[in-house]
């Protein structure tokens, strides 16, 4: 495994920097996962909401130390991570330093919770939380739309983790319970000064979100409960016991929900069940760095504590690296010398004279005070760390370190208190009841030998492969029986053994931090920042300078220089230097390069350098005493080069002049040998002359030709085609024209045999119409020469008197009126006929029979004949029930009217109606004559 170690002040970027390292291992590497990547780097925002908080060094402080962890196998894919996180600093959820806030998941909740959510979690306005502002520190701007959106954020995060919606609700429950258990305060009652609590309605919301009984938990807070001998006992806490207990259930919790959360992460990012059993790890550290403020407590101590232990394992590592060097090379290492830290460690980790160990030992007994534990570690140490241990002249509780970074001044108050922690067991007891599953599964779960929670047995559970043939390949895998041997091993025991401290669990936090490293390679980034005041594009030398110091830099140069800082092969080393390789050796030297290097070093007069089995190590000063040889010898060499290439040059220029000199003589002899033949040669130029030009104009005038007979066969071809084109198109359009006068042929046709068909038929109609209305006709004379002649026949053999003579023409008049008023109705019906087709056909009008202009004024006349019926039916009172016929002789004035209407309605019935005529149909095309 390898392993990179993050250091720097607080404030130099190194989660930043562990995040980046991060994003480059997950890029540049295959998951075997869909999603796995995305875990991974969502895992570190959400556990920086939950661990880091505003300080006066820096805005977004670990206050917790965290080791990280990526698993690769056998092909180079990840598969999984692991978090293991040490020291959180959890006494700041109850108390926080001047100028410094709480953890930034406090602020990001109260920020992002809807006033629903808030109301459900009985929240009340942020500055009535006591461990929001009990440093006083404003919280104007606090809660912007940033940490609005960081909020939501974390939600992200918890939902693509894989963390249910139930475990996020209890996450917030467990917040705000935090809240409300920091503000429940006691009041003193009876003589004893007895503590009882002051506000019931907070003790009661924090209960309602715990999911236990108010009255259990403020009996639990007030009261101390000893069982000795089988006797119960209850000793009743004051006022200053029951905050620290309820101050000590605050900060439990908190610790217990932000362990709970890392082995989350761990169970939701461990690998799913795989074959290959030796998986390769990457392990990142990101742990706070060396602090030193107006006052250091019980954390700063601690912290920078951690930071010796790293930077002597990086001597241990960098020393190390240069003794073995030189010892497989054969070198003596005795010049090597460093300043090792180790006493400073010895005097924290001594096991029963160290600092942290007499820390135990105060906190064992309740009877102690700060004062003593002062009073013990002033004169509990031996002359050998004196001089890193100094104790204030007036014994006070206080004490100075000289640490590897400086001296550092320490306020023992509130170390027992911190390093004591201790939770009582009725509280421990009441939270394991609670109704909250989440609260049972942090309080039932022991805590490691770190201090941290150990995963419950959900966390236990090995994720399962989501491949249905999964069972088969672990049964086909050729280690399953390894695999078995290794199931039957009984597992490290990590639970605590010792003193429920916190400087024990510290203790053994960096034991097992240093295994861990130790088993690996380790690479070392240091972060150094450029000056105190946040601010950007500012430097300030002094303050990194004693960043380089304290960090061990300065350290690891000055190592490097005291050994040998240049290690080079014999064939790097010609290479290197091959000026002093032509001066100082013969050309055709045949030994061999460690002797050729011997030799070169031994001339130059240099010291302190070693020759080794395949290197040769110098001194850093002796690089640039080389360069300066090799810088002389090149400008010698360069001099030396310029004179005989001066010399070169002037000797072959003067061998080209002698050269031009001879030249030219041999011309001169050639041109006074050959003037008589000059003309012979021009004259038979002359003659070739013309007669290549004749050839060339033959050629032309031949090329020409086969120009102009290729141009025409061209010109043949293309006329040609164009008659060919020209003869199929013509052939085309007339096969097309003949389609078209066929087609039209059978549209008139067809259109012919329409027409007759209906005229055949309208004739049908009119002769059946004709004849039907002839028969109506004779029907109704034959009905009235009935009725007139039976209506004579009573007329003639009556002789009765004149209103008799009456009643019978009135009768008649009433039968005839009947009669017309029934033509007048077929007449009307006729007419409706007529109108509809004038409306559908305006041709129509144009048919109308002689003796009728138009049908409007026909039927008008219809119109008036009937309301003189209707006159004259009322004036002569007519019965309806009558038909006795009127004889000639006796009718009056009003029977030759109605005659008269009689024989007008006859002559319209006459009158023939014309046939409906139907408008010729469009045609689309008109056929050519």
């Amino acid at each position: 495994p390898q392993c990179c170690v993050i250091s720097g002040e607080s404030g130099a970027g190194k989660t930043e920097s562990s995040k980046f390292l991060v994003q480059h291992l997950l890029a540049n590497t295959p998951c075997l996962e869909p999603s796995l990547n995305v875990k991974i780097q969502q895992a570190s925002p959400l556990l920086e909401a939950f661990g880091n908080a505003v300080t006066v060094m820096n805005d977004n402080s670990s206050r917790f130390g965290k080791y990280f962890e990526i698993i690769f196998n056998g092909q180079g894919s990840v598969t999984g991570a692991f978090f293991q996180e040490y020291l959180l600093e959890k006494s700041r959820v109850v108390y926080q330093p001047r100028k410094e806030r709480n953890f930034h998941i406090f602020y990001m909740m109260y920020a992002g919770l809807s006033v629903e959510e808030k109301a459900r979690f009985r929240l009340n306005k942020p500055t009535q939380h006591r461990c929001l502002t009990a440093n006083g520190m404003s919280l104007e701007g606090v809660f912007n739309e940033n940490k609005k959106a960081e909020f939501q954020e974390v939600r992200d995060c918890l939902q693509a983790i894989g963390f249910s919606k139930e475990d996020e609700i209890s996450l917030l429950n467990a917040l705000a319970a935090v809240l409300h258990l920091c503000d429940i305060s006691f009041i003193p009652e009876g003589t004893n000064k007895a503590a009882k609590v002051k506000n019931t309605e907070v003790l009661e919301n924090a209960c309602h979100l715990l999911g236990v009984e108010p009255f259990e938990l403020g009996t639990s807070l007030i009261e101390d409960t000893h069982v000795i001998h089988g006797e119960q006992t209850i000793r009743q806490r004051n006022v200053l016991q029951a905050e620290d207990c309820r101050d000590a259930l605050a900060k439990a919790l908190y610790q217990r929900m932000f362990g709970w959360i890392v082995n989350s992460i761990n169970h939701l990012l461990s690998p799913i069940q795989q074959m290959d059993n030796n998986p390769m790890k990457i392990g990142i550290l990101d742990i706070f760095g060396f602090e030193n403020f107006e006052r250091n407590g019980f954390e700063q101590m601690c912290i920078n504590l951690a930071n010796e232990q790293l930077q002597y394992y990086f001597n241990e590592h960098v020393f190390e690296y240069e003794k073995n060097e030189c010892q497989k090379e054969g070198v003596n290492t005795a010049a090597i010398r460093y300043v090792s830290n180790r006493p400073i460690l010895d005097l924290f980790l001594e096991k029963h004279k160290g600092i942290l160990a007499q820390i135990d030992e105060e906190s064992k007994f309740n009877t102690s005070t700060d004062k003593s534990l002062a009073l013990s570690l002033h004169h509990g140490h031996e002359k050998g760390t004196r001089d890193l241990y100094i104790a204030p002249r007036d014994q006070g509780p206080t004490f100075s370190v000289v640490h590897y970074a400086g001296i550092v001044k320490y306020d023992i108050n509130g170390f027992l208190e911190k390093n004591r922690d201790t939770l009582a067991q009725a509280l421990q007891m009441t939270m394991r009841t609670s109704s909250c599953i989440l609260l049972r599964e942090m309080f039932g779960a022991k805590l490691s030998r770190t201090g941290s929670i150990q995963p419950s047995l959900r966390q236990k559970s090995v994720r399962k492969e989501q491949s249905p043939f999964a069972f088969f390949k672990r049964r086909l895998s050729k280690d399953i029986s390894v695999s078995k041997h290794q199931k039957k091993l009984k597992a490290p025991d990590t639970r605590s053994r010792g003193p429920n401290t916190v400087a024990f669990h510290f203790r053994n936090s960096l034991q097992e931090l240093m295994e861990k490293m130790s088993q690996g390679t380790p690479h070392f980034i240091r972060c150094i920042k450029p000056n105190v005041r946040k601010e950007p594009n500012a430097f300030n030398p002094d303050y990194i300078l004693q960043q380089l110091r304290y960090t061990g830099v300065m350290e690891t140069t000055r190592i490097r220089r005291q050994g040998y800082a240049t290690r080079l092969t014999f064939t790097e080393f010609i290479k290197r230097y091959p000026g002093l390789r032509a001066t100082y050796l013969p050309s055709k030297s045949g030994a061999p390069h460690s002797g050729e290097a011997r030799t070169i070093l031994t001339k130059l007069d240099l010291k302190d350098w070693e020759v080794g089995k395949t290197k040769l190590f110098l001194k850093y000063y002796h690089t640039e005493q080389l360069a300066q040889q090799e810088e002389v010898v090149v400008k010698k060499f360069v001099f030396c080069q310029k004179i005989i290439r001066g010399f070169l040059a002037r000797l072959s220029y003067q061998q080209l002049c002698d050269q031009r000199v001879r030249q030219m003589v041999v011309a001169k002899v050639f041109l006074e040998t050959i003037p008589s033949t000059m003309d012979d040669i021009y004259l038979s130029q002359q003659n070739l002359h013309e007669i290549d030009l004749d050839r060339e104009a033959q050629r032309l005038e031949e090329e020409k030709r086969k120009i102009r007979e290729e141009e025409e066969r061209i010109e043949r071809e293309r006329l040609q085609r164009e008659e060919e084109e020209r003869l199929e198109k013509e052939k085309i359009e007339r096969e097309e024209e003949e389609k078209r006068i066929e087609n039209e042929r059978l549209r008139l046709e067809e259109e012919t045999r329409l027409k007759q068909e209906e005229e055949t038929r309208l004739k049908q109609e009119e002769e059946i119409r004709l004849k039907q209305e002839e028969e109506i006709r004779l029907k109704q004379e034959e009905e009235i020469r009935l009725k007139q002649d039976e209506a004579n026949k009573i007329a003639s053999q009556s002789g009765k008197e004149h209103g008799t003579a009456s009643r019978k023409s009135s009768s008649t008049e009433a039968v005839v009126i009947q009669n017309l008023q029934e033509k007048i109705l077929s007449q009307q019906k006729l007419l409706k006929q007529l109108l509809e087709q004038t409306e559908e056909n305006p041709l129509s009008t144009s048919l109308l029979p002689d003796g009728v202009e138009d049908y409007e004024s026909t039927e008008n006349q219809l119109m008036e004949i009937q309301n003189k019926i209707e006159e004259l039916s009322v004036e002569k009172e007519i019965p309806q029930d009558t038909d006795v016929p009127v004889p000639e002789h006796e009718m009056t004035d009003t029977d030759l009217m109605l005659l008269s209407i009689e024989q007008k309605l006859r002559e319209l019935d006459q009158t023939p109606v014309p046939p409906p005529v139907q408008a010729p149909a469009p045609s689309d095309s008109i056929p050519e004559c």
